[in-house]
């Protein structure tokens, strides 16, 4: 459920929505019925939707890391980890549509991610390190249905029992270079949390990036709130008003061994 904003947003049932055509996405953990969330689509992403709309093939806007993990890690407990990203950031389960003639972002109540696993240890131990590489390399270009799919994909390579690696890919569009160390960073929280079986302490949000694009286009909107909103897709943990933003710049943590 969408936490409380400043805004009433109305719930609206997909099949009621514009339905341009798009290509095809493979989802893990999704559903492709049930309620959405429709604000306006940011101008930032509305250049982004331009580019992906003239050039349907290309996957220039991507952005991929790859995180090394040292040690024993839980499958399980990856994907709990990923969709428990997704759900506490809508960028991630957002898709981009035309709702009355303009551009909208879309927001799904259920996480929508693509998450697989690449298991290569049964090939020699010399070839294994050319392969994750290109493993990761081909995952950096897997192409994002902005329309009805994800466009963040997750893909777990183990290379051995004790060194794996967790490619992270996203379209620009519902990610930036900012959002990229909260990515981190929350992924850290919740494998430590759900790995000791306690529940995670990050706080809850007070703000979505959704909520940045109905004030960008705020004719009261102050200044001081759209460069405070501008610095991430993914908000970072602080207190908001319609009045003020305080960010916790908290530091942007290396992945450390797990």
């Amino acid at each position: 459920m969408r936490p409380p904003t400043a805004f009433d947003v109305t719930p609206v049932p997909e099949e009621e929505m514009e339905q341009p055509s798009s290509g095809n996405s493979t989802l893990a953990n999704s559903s492709q019925e049930g309620s959405v969330y429709v604000f306006p689509a940011s101008l930032e992403q509305i250049r982004y939707w331009t580019l992906d709309q003239l050039d349907g093939a290309s996957t220039a806007s991507n952005m991929a890391i790859a995180a090394r993990l040292e040690g024993l890690v839980d499958d399980r407990i990856i994907e709990q980890s990923i969709h428990a990203i997704v759900e506490r950031h809508e960028a991630l389960r957002t898709n981009f549509r035309m709702v009355d003639g303009r551009l909208c972002q879309v927001i799904s109540e259920e996480a929508r991610y693509s998450f697989s696993v690449t298991d290569l240890r049964a090939l020699p131990e010399a070839d294994r390190d050319a392969a994750a590489a290109a493993a990761i390399e081909a995952h950096s270009h897997v192409r994002a249905d902005l329309a009805h799919g994800t466009a963040f994909f997750v893909q777990l390579i183990h290379a051995t029992d004790t060194l794996h690696f967790l490619a992270l890919t996203m379209h620009h569009i519902v990610c930036d270079g900012w959002s990229n160390g909260i990515l981190i960073r929350d992924f850290t929280d919740f494998y430590s949390a759900f790995a000791q079986n306690r529940q995670p302490g990050l706080p809850e949000l007070p703000f979505q990036f959704a909520d940045f694009t109905v004030w960008q286009r705020s004719p009261t909107g102050e200044p001081r709130l759209t460069a405070a909103c501008q610095l991430s897709i993914f908000p970072s943990t602080g207190r908001v008003n319609r009045r003020r933003v305080i960010q916790d710049k908290s530091s942007r943590r290396c992945f450390p061994p797990l």
